[in-house]
């Protein structure tokens, strides 16, 4: 059911009884609603809608309120012209509870309670009738002023409650923030954000290994280098010494000897200017061809005598000396990190962050959503809040009673 059917229903539901006390009051009295004698009467319905949860209302309550002295007290005062206490028995007040219908407004639930207030006033005071209606006003008025400071009272502590949901946000989140900047601490104190112990010292144990391992391969390695270069220069020694001794070799040497006498002595006939530049030049090119006659066939001979085999041994110590470097390079960075770990104690810091961390975390992210959900519910109810609600349906029509 919407509010506003739930509303119309409460209303006719008000003024059907309503309607049922004033035909009551025009039906012959019993003796149960029959008012003492010599007593003038002014009663209504009062209709009254509120939160159970802020402001519990039944009959006693109601009329606690009603018999205080900021409103029967003010009212008979300003009625009267005196206290209500000083008139005993000449004036009597009746508060009962008529009808409740529970109902709810929003996520709120509402209670809406009928009662009936009955004011009766001895004749022995001038003008008793006016001044019983006049007193049951000034009834109605004051209560519904203290319903409606109890109202506000109830939206202040909502609003307080709200106030601390947002406080308990604010150091939950703080609390969380604490967390973090431990957490950041640790990882800056390690170099690192994996700081789990188990993760940390399996990590350190497999880089412990490896480095080790590539200890020995670097020795392993190192040593084939030495043998390769020790191989290449006993080799190398042999070839140059055998192509010394081909026969094809030591002619052209020959040819290059005598080329670069024949060379000497043109340049000396040039300084007697019996040799022109030309013979010269064609002198240096014929040395020249010759020379490079006789390296071509050292390195025939060389060849011949494991020239493809060095060539083959100095491939091999070029890839040894790259693969070399690469180890190295592996062994030192795996070194560095094992340094490192040993120098800022990372075990020491990954057990504290076991320790410390992870549970620290839970917990605070925990009440930070604790804390939030919390404030939305006060936020909702707030949001909800329907404020006590008075109404005086009417006032039943006056009587008298017997002598």
């Amino acid at each position: 059911m919407s509010h506003e059917k739930r509303r119309a229903v409460g209303s006719f539901l008000v003024y059907l009884v309503a309607a049922g006390l004033a035909c009551t009051a025009a039906e012959p009295p019993t003796a149960e609603t029959q008012p003492r004698s010599q007593y003038a009467e002014a009663s209504c319905v009062l209709r009254i809608v509120s939160a159970p949860d802020d402001f519990p209302l039944n009959e006693d309550t109601l009329r606690s309120i009603i018999e205080s002295s900021g409103v029967l007290g003010a009212a008979a005062k300003d009625v009267l012209g005196a206290p209500a206490a000083g008139f005993e028995d000449a004036l009597v007040l009746r508060v009962a509870e008529v009808g409740r219908f529970p109902g709810r407004e929003g996520r709120n639930p509402v209670l809406t309670s009928l009662f009936r207030l009955r004011v009766e006033l001895s004749e022995h005071i001038p003008e008793a009738d006016a001044r019983a209606s006049r007193l049951l006003a000034g009834l109605c008025a004051g209560t519904e002023r203290v319903l409606k400071d109890r109202s506000d009272e109830a939206l202040i502590r909502r609003r307080e409650v709200l106030m601390q949901a947002e406080r308990d946000v604010a150091q939950a989140e703080q609390r969380l923030g604490r967390v973090h900047e431990l957490q950041q601490t640790l990882y800056a104190d390690a170099g690192q954000t994996e700081l789990s112990h188990a993760v940390v010292l399996a990590h350190l144990q497999a880089a412990d290994r490896e480095w080790r391992d590539l200890e020995q391969k670097l020795a392993a390695l190192r040593a084939r280098q030495k043998a390769l270069t020790e191989e290449i220069a006993r080799i190398g020694h042999h070839a140059a010494a055998r192509a010394e001794q081909d026969p094809v070799a030591a002619e052209l040497r020959k040819v290059v000897e005598l080329r670069e006498r024949a060379l000497q002595k043109m340049r000396e006939r040039k300084q007697e200017h019996q040799v022109g530049e030309q013979e010269i030049a064609d002198a240096e090119e014929r040395l020249a061809l010759a020379r490079a006659e006789l390296a071509r066939q050292q390195q025939t001979a060389s060849l011949a005598v494991g020239g493809s085999l060095l060539a083959d041994l100095n491939r091999d110590v070029v890839m040894l000396a790259v693969d070399i470097a690469e180890t190295e390079a592996r062994r030192l960075s795996l070194r560095s990190y094992l340094d490192h770990a040993r120098e800022r104690k990372l075990l020491e810091l990954a057990s504290r962050y076991d320790t410390e961390i992870p549970q620290q975390l839970r917990a605070a992210e925990e009440a930070l959503q604790q804390a939030l959900r919390r404030k939305v519910a006060v936020e909702e109810q707030l949001g909800d809040y329907s404020a006590i609600s008075f109404t005086v349906v009417g006032e039943v029509p006056g009587s008298r009673g017997g002598p």
